[in-house]
């Protein structure tokens, strides 16, 4: 399963996009859509972190929910990076037209959210039991 996952995202098209962009560019590029996506997403870990400090005080089930949540908005923080990475690019007009930039930003995140999903869910059933546990 995770190989058609990992298919999903065309690498190729990856290569040629970056590797027609000067390094210096890519990485403001990069750093700026970071910022932009936690300035976007700091809300909901402010309220994740506040949830989680609450369930590891009574230590409820709701504490496995809520590290779901956490690990997941991280991801999709992550995802949501990469998808305004490729539309500061496509603003400056950086990537070529003959690229299908639609379909390449939604492939990408359709993988970001299945890796997003199995990898919070895996992590936080481990904090969990850990946390339970101590």
């Amino acid at each position: 399963m995770l190989k058609k996952i990992y298919e999903l995202k065309d690498l190729n098209e990856r290569k040629v996009i970056n590797s027609k962009i000067n390094q210096k560019t890519r990485l403001i590029m990069a750093t700026q859509a970071v910022i932009i996506s936690i300035l976007f997403t700091s809300i909901f870990h402010a309220i994740t972190i506040n949830m989680m400090i609450l369930m590891v005080l009574y230590k409820s089930i709701g504490l496995l929910i809520t590290l779901f949540v956490f690990i997941f908005f991280i991801m999709m923080t992550l995802s949501y990076a990469e998808d305004i990475y490729y539309v500061l690019l496509n603003k400056k007009n950086l990537i070529d037209s003959s690229i299908d930039i639609k379909s390449f930003r939604i492939n990408g995140f359709k993988q970001n959210i299945i890796l997003g999903t199995a990898l919070s869910l895996v992590l936080s059933i481990i904090t969990y039991v850990i946390l339970i546990l101590i």
